[in-house]
């Protein structure tokens, strides 16, 4: 926790100081500085929304793969999803604006609905299968049981393509986009922080997963056999056993996979509208210090007040960045050393 402060704090004293960084003949003008400003605040709004949808899904699935998935299943399944890391973000970028973001413009209650739905239809058709597996003579293997889930999600998507038109026309006056935007009184952008935030978080899962999983995975079985001689079900022996001992490492792969979000370029160039406003508003665009830095460097006149505000803005990136992965490191470090330990 002292070293999360550290960070943070870190990040405010550049937030307030950073116009002061340059020498007095070279000061940036206050709409520079606003540009500045608005470029940090942006990469912030970008980072934490990506990894509102990056870490549930990322976590969830380390914890299952590491813990309750077969090791044959998992020796599959793990190098795919690590594979996802090599997809150049240009081209989901392009997936973005020519794909995703119409049709989540089309058809954002649908993704609100199964948001709303999902874990408790998976949460239940877990415990059905649990309680009744036996009396319903599943007839796929234990390390294949997983299988039974793309139904139930399939059948959630139905459901929720189903109630689009009658809960918008119940609730929200026949179009839920407009309904939000007379709400907040505001413009919706079509390419915006929310768009950005699936896109990119879909980018960051894999980062997050690789480290929690093999933190998770690297947990001693002494300790988990222990428990489960002593008594406890699998699911406590996770919540109660595992789940701390790994900890650090999942606060660790949580904090790279967000310096990853922080630094990324081209899916928040292509994927958002580029405005430089200070709000958290998920329909309005933003503006990053990367994409910023991709777009004006290459046209900026050296030692002009651009590429001046264009070389802060990479400092302040590579700072943010570097205190990021450090501090990740050092969770890393106590990790290693709780495993030597026991």
């Amino acid at each position: 926790m002292a070293f999360t402060a550290f960070a943070l704090m870190l990040v405010y004293l550049l937030w307030v100081v950073s116009p002061l960084l340059l020498p007095a003949g070279n000061r940036l003008t206050a709409e520079a500085v606003l540009t500045l400003r608005a470029g940090i605040y942006g990469t912030m709004k970008a980072a934490s929304f990506s990894l509102i949808f990056a870490v549930p899904l990322a976590l969830m699935a380390a914890i299952y793969s590491a813990c309750f998935m077969a090791p044959r299943v998992r020796c599959v399944v793990k190098p795919v999803i690590e594979m996802m890391a090599a997809v150049p973000t240009v081209v989901l970028g392009l997936v973005a604006v020519a794909c995703f973001a119409p049709w989540l413009e089309r058809h954002l209650l649908v993704v609100v609905l199964m948001v709303l739905l999902a874990p408790a239809a998976l949460i239940g058709w877990g415990w059905i299968s649990h309680r009744y597996g036996d009396r319903l003579n599943l007839p796929v293997s234990t390390s294949l049981e997983w299988l039974y889930a793309l139904p139930v999600v399939a059948g959630i998507f139905l459901v929720s393509t189903w109630l689009n038109e009658p809960v918008q026309a119940l609730l929200f006056d026949g179009d839920m986009g407009q309904w939000l935007i007379t709400l907040m009184g505001t413009n919706a952008q079509q390419r915006n922080g929310l768009v950005v935030g699936f896109v990119l978080g879909f980018a960051t899962i894999p980062v997050i997963f690789s480290i929690a999983e093999d933190a998770l995975h690297a947990v001693p079985k002494s300790l988990s056999n222990g428990s489960l001689a002593l008594g406890a079900t699998p699911w406590q022996t996770v919540t109660k056993v595992i789940l701390p001992t790994a900890g650090s490492g999942l606060v660790s792969a949580v904090m790279i996979g967000f310096g990853r979000a922080v630094g990324e370029t081209m899916i928040v160039l292509m994927a958002v509208a580029r405005m430089p406003i200070m709000d958290w508003n998920p329909f309005q665009g933003l503006q990053t210090l990367a994409a910023e830095i991709a777009l004006g460097l290459g046209g900026s006149e050296a030692g002009g007040e651009l590429y001046r505000t264009l070389v802060l803005a990479a400092l302040l990136l590579f700072a943010f960045t570097f205190v990021t992965n450090a501090v990740a490191e050092v969770f890393r470090e106590r990790l290693r050393e709780k495993y030597l330990a026991l």
